[in-house]
């Protein structure tokens, strides 16, 4: 019987790997042994949908799914139903064909649901219910194996990308601890437990690449000149860290044993933000009410985190309130909450009567029309101007032409989606400037704290008795993981999965190659939870 390995690294770069192998042993020898490449992200590459279409097999389109928000003009944004766990998952199927399963620290993750094993979320958990584990008995033996099992490191990032080294060095401190406590709690539940499939995540290579890019990339435009060695190599450390882990835990497994190695997305630099909604405005798409914007008591505090970190004792006392979040339901979701308080903000400033597209997103630029009032035709006339007005836009610097892709809803997701997606996508100078939502006097503002931003092009590694040795270097898509993961292991892949059987990666004679794979129409209980999934969608109202 087959058994799977599989570690997650969330924003793993393949360029990095590739540039660094020397440095990496484990992974080089992955590469050199079996199949690197590109694993193409969803779109958008951000981590909610990415890690939900990776375990499900299923485009954001099917799960209605597009980024950390469910937007609807002209209600205020709601925090997207972000749970793995409402969904059919590969390892659910394992589990109900009797495979032992331990999944470990997965995004997206929480609660954790029954499985036939072990499931130990991943961010954004909380242990205040003690449903961040199943079984429950075992969450004290997990505090006991890394004396205090945590979801993320509670330190957190300087509040500017010039802040002092000493910002800098704890942030990483407390990093590298946590990614050490994960590897801690994989080995340790690797060792006592039975497996099948088991697979752990890594998440601080995210948290380290949008922080210091700055540091490493001499070409970014806050590069430091006099930039230390601790900064300027961070995010190699953190990679040479995982890659010191990556060998311990293949040698606790034997060459009977599949490895995929994967992240939900890539990493590359950050120069800056354009202010989409400010664009809009000018363009005569956006109409805003003639009052300013205020804040009630409660959002001026929590949204002035920045300017308390830079006093006095500040980064300490919001140290403590991150600690805080991992124990109090209520204190984690009002923090969660007042994150997205700058959308609800913008929307109370927009006059939907005449507005007719409003920006809203994180990595990828979105745009959102107004359906309210423009319908048929119109809207379709609209959406042809809005997309010829993006195509002009100059680049602040080039002086070119600075968005390089566009795409509308139809084309990433065919017309079957559920949900409010949003209308347009567009990317800009290859994903070097991210959005900015909020109205502002100037259209492209500088990168903040994130210097280093996703990118489509994410990680993929393959190794195991049956993968060819040395193959072509491979690009295929996340949602192919699923259903190539059921075929190791001879079981049928559901019909309504968007991914692929990678056949090409295994040897001509070998067994996985030979067998046809099976399909499978989708169970009542997976159509029971999509309809489900598309009543709420549908009943999205405001906040």
């Amino acid at each position: 019987m087959p058994k799977v390995l599989v570690i997650g690294i969330d924003g793993g770069a393949p360029q990095l790997i590739e540039q660094w192998r020397d440095k990496l042993p484990n992974f080089g020898k992955l590469m050199e042994e079996g199949y690197f490449g590109v694993l193409q992200s969803t779109v958008p590459p951000v981590t909610c949908p990415a890690w939900e279409s990776f375990a499900t097999g299923k485009n954001p389109g099917k799960l209605g799914l597009y980024d950390w928000t469910e937007m609807k003009i002209p209600y205020s944004p709601q925090l997207a139903r972000t749970s793995i766990s409402e969904y059919t998952s590969f390892w659910d199927i394992l589990g109900n064909a009797k495979k032992d399963t331990i999944i470990l620290n997965i995004p997206m993750s929480y609660p954790a649901k029954p499985v036939n094993g072990i499931m130990v979320s991943g961010w954004p958990a909380t242990k205040s219910k003690g449903d961040w584990v199943y079984p429950r008995y075992l969450a004290k033996k997990l505090e006991q194996s890394v004396k205090g099992y945590d979801f993320e490191s509670s330190v957190l990032p300087p509040p500017t990308p010039t802040s002092s080294e000493k910002y800098f060095n704890r942030f990483l401190k407390g990093e590298y601890q946590y990614t050490e406590k994960i590897f801690l709690a994989t080995k340790s539940l690797m060792q006592e437990y039975p497996w099948d499939l088991l697979m752990t995540t890594f998440t601080s290579t995210d948290r380290i690449q949008h922080f210091l890019w700055h540091f490493m990339d001499k070409t970014h435009p806050l590069h430091p000149q006099d930039c230390v060695k601790s900064l300027s190599e961070a995010i190699l450390n953190i990679y040479k860290q995982i890659d010191q882990y990556l060998g311990e835990l293949l040698r606790l497994v034997d060459k009977s044993t599949y490895v995929i190695i994967l992240s939900d997305h890539g990493f590359g630099p950050c120069h800056g933000k354009f202010s989409i909604n400010s664009w809009l405005r000018q363009e005569g798409y956006l109409v805003s009410k003639k009052r300013q914007l205020t804040f009630n008591p409660l959002t001026r505090l929590l949204a002035s985190e920045e300017k308390i970190r830079q006093t006095a004792g500040g980064a300490r006392l919001m140290n403590i309130v991150r600690k805080l979040t991992y124990h109090h339901t209520w204190l984690f979701k009002l923090v969660r909450l007042t994150t997205w308080r700058s959308m609800e903000d913008l929307i109370s400033l927009v006059d939907f009567g005449q507005t007719r597209a409003v920006g809203w997103g994180s990595v990828v630029n979105t745009l959102y029309m107004n359906k309210e009032i423009l319908q048929g035709q119109e809207y379709k006339k609209v959406k042809e101007q809005l997309i010829e007005s993006l195509s002009k836009i100059t680049h602040p610097l080039k002086g070119e032409k600075a968005v390089t892709e566009i795409h509308t809803t139809e084309e990433i997701y065919g017309k079957n989606y559920v949900g409010n997606p949003p209308d347009i996508m567009f990317v800009i100078d290859d994903y070097r400037y991210t959005q900015s939502s909020r109205l502002d006097s100037r259209l492209w503002l500088p990168p903040g704290i994130n210097t280093g931003t996703h990118r489509p092009e994410g990680l993929i590694m393959f190794k195991g008795p049956s993968i060819k040795s040395r193959g072509p270097r491979l690009t295929t898509n996340l949602t192919d993981l699923a259903p190539t993961i059921l075929h190791i292991f001879g079981l049928p892949v559901p019909k309504d999965m968007d991914g692929r059987v990678l056949k090409e990666l295994f040897r001509e004679e070998s067994e996985a190659a030979i067998i046809e794979t099976k399909y499978q129409e989708a169970g009542d209980e997976e159509k029971t939870k999509l309809r489900k999934r598309i009543i709420q969608l549908k009943s999205h109202k405001s906040m």
